[in-house]
């Protein structure tokens, strides 16, 4: 038998930056157990990597134009110092307590402002442009006798601090889109679960707060 791909007609077309590559939030002593690298992580993630590396930034200019994206299994523990009034404001911490809400090994992270500068630094430098993943539990907490199903209502305040400071700075350049989650709701992300409902009630109020912020 044979398949015959017809390629008379284009039915669709990839955007120049199609291209993805990512920055994660594991601090550097996540531990794996591949024996060639048991902490992968180290140095290599937005809060800890160093963004003048040569190598790093001839990878991306190599790669460009790329989506640069930040996110991953964190991305709903962490919260962003825009006013400077965390402290302190650093990596997740270990923490495998009983009391961890989040069952990922890892309490809250913080973001300071001076790391969220230097990526959108990079990207003007190396032509990239950023993927921000914005924490989707703000504001919410376990519903009683589970850790899974989370209730409540998403906050957008942080993430408006953000997007506001964003504009502000001229950083729209470099900012290609957000997300809001991590794989929620999926079965390979944390254990953390929305109702479906709430989850796009979510989505409309990021989308009215995008138009506010960056206009239509």
């Amino acid at each position: 038998d044979q398949v015959v791909v017809g390629s008379a007609m284009r039915t669709i077309r990839s955007d120049d930056r199609f291209v993805c590559v990512n920055f994660d939030w594991w601090p550097g002593n996540k531990y794996s157990k591949n024996a060639g690298a048991h902490y992968p992580w180290a140095n290599a993630t937005l809060l800890t990597v160093d963004m003048d590396n040569p190598t790093l930034r001839s990878a991306l200019k190599a790669l460009a134009p790329v989506h640069l994206r930040v996110g991953g299994s964190l991305a709903d523990q962490i919260t962003y110092d825009v006013d400077g009034s965390i402290r302190p404001c650093s990596e997740p911490p270990l923490d495998d307590s009983a009391d961890c809400v989040y069952n990922t090994g890892y309490g809250p992270g913080c973001m300071p402002l001076q790391r969220y500068d230097e990526l959108h630094r990079l990207c003007q430098d190396t032509g990239c442009q950023v993927l921000f993943g914005l924490n989707a539990l703000a504001g919410r907490t376990p519903a009683p006798n589970t850790t899974e199903l989370w209730t409540g209502d998403w906050d957008p305040t942080n993430a408006r601090q953000l997007l506001e400071y964003t504009k502000s700075r001229g950083y729209v350049s470099t900012l290609a889109g957000v997300e809001l989650g991590n794989e929620i709701d999926g079965a390979a992300g944390i254990n953390a679960k929305l109702p479906p409902a709430g989850y796009a009630n979510d989505f409309a109020t990021l989308k009215g707060l995008l138009s506010e912020v960056f206009g239509d």
